[in-house]
């Protein structure tokens, strides 16, 4: 039998553990547990009250080092006191750099485009460690990104690119997002694409993510700790 691979995981803060709890036993229903291993960090809300800015001890940073693989419920983040979101920590320590989500129509989740008959069904790619989100913006970011997306979209002659203002964006998504299959952001505005489109698939709930680099990868099943709610079992 071949080595299990080890998994950096962090249940989360708020509704984190249910989620991840959940998450586990449709690991276990579809056999990934016969090979992989589950090895638990310490990160989110309890470091931060510790006093490590970081949201995360040195030895979870170890841990995931070394495995290279993250899997994490969703984390809060200190407010008012100018404390950075674990999520943007978590990337650019980790050299994470796409964000890549999926978003489409579910089976039992009520929308306006399901009961229309529309179905949804695209992702966004999102670059996660630069531009304005990131607090290193001074000048053309935007500019280079669309000349990198249209040099690079000559290698691939059997997709048709197009490029598109981010209002006019908005505005097609929420009238038409049937059309879409894949789309391409810079960070602050995937950041703000990515939360309408899992508007339009029912909510944060139903926004899993993938945060991927060269060496370290990161996995999160929903986004959001919803704390009014946590330790209720009423997370969906």
């Amino acid at each position: 039998m071949s080595k299990k691979i080890t998994i950096a995981l962090a249940p989360g803060d708020g509704i984190g553990p249910e989620i991840t709890r959940a998450c586990l036993h449709v690991f276990e229903a579809a056999g990934v547990m016969d090979h992989v291993e589950f090895t638990e960090v310490d990160m989110g809300n309890k470091v931060f009250a510790e006093g490590d800015t970081r949201g995360m001890t040195d030895e979870a940073i170890e841990t995931i080092e070394r495995t290279g693989i993250l899997y994490k419920g969703p984390m809060g983040t200190p407010i008012g006191g100018g404390g950075k979101s674990i999520n943007v920590t978590l990337r650019k320590t980790f050299g994470a750099f796409a964000n890549l989500r999926h978003f489409q129509s579910l089976p039992g989740v009520e929308t306006v485009f399901s009961q229309a008959g529309v179905p949804v069904d695209f992702y966004v790619v999102r670059e996660n460690v630069e531009d304005t989100y990131g607090g290193i913006e001074h000048r053309l970011t935007a500019g280079t990104f669309l000349d990198r997306f249209r040099f690079l979209s000559q290698d691939y002659p059997d997709i048709e690119p197009e490029d598109v203002i981010i209002d006019a964006l908005c505005m097609n998504l929420v009238l038409r997002p049937d059309k879409y299959k894949m789309i391409v952001l810079t960070n602050l505005q995937g950041d703000i694409v990515s939360d309408l489109a899992a508007g339009l698939v029912g909510g944060l709930g139903f926004a899993p993510s993938a945060n991927i680099g060269d060496q370290i990868s990161i996995f999160e099943a929903v986004h959001g700790t919803a704390p009014d709610i946590a330790g209720q079992d009423l997370a969906n």
